[in-house]
């Protein structure tokens, strides 16, 4: 058979596309494990977004409020309370600021939430 033939291309993608499906595969763990890797950071967003929320309705701030407070946007305020972003230390400083409250308090309910 001629390697330049159509059927030998076939029988060498068949081989090729077999290996390439196969289940134990090197780069479908990675991808599994990126996965739960981004479900834990998506876990600890959310966590940290519950707690501003929780502290701002504590003070009887608005998210507009707050977000004049800190000199940052609403939108990006909301963001944040609803797990989207993933903040700056920077930007948790001027939130902590506008709530009177210290910055590791409001990391205080993440300790080790992605451990088991």
């Amino acid at each position: 058979m001629d390697q330049n033939s159509p059927s030998a291309w076939i029988i060498i993608w068949g081989r090729a596309s077999s290996f390439l499906n196969d289940t134990y595969s090197p780069w479908t763990h990675r991808h599994l494990s990126a996965h739960s890797s981004f479900m834990k950071e998506q876990k600890i967003k959310n966590l940290f977004g519950e707690h501003i929320r929780k502290f701002r309705k504590s003070k009887g701030l608005s998210q507009e409020e707050l977000a004049l407070q800190s000199g940052l946007d609403r939108t990006y305020i909301g963001g944040v309370e609803r797990g989207e972003r993933n903040i700056s230390l920077i930007n948790i400083c001027r939130i902590a600021d506008a709530l009177s409250i210290s910055p590791d308090l409001l990391l205080s309910n993440l300790k080790e939430p992605h451990r088991k």
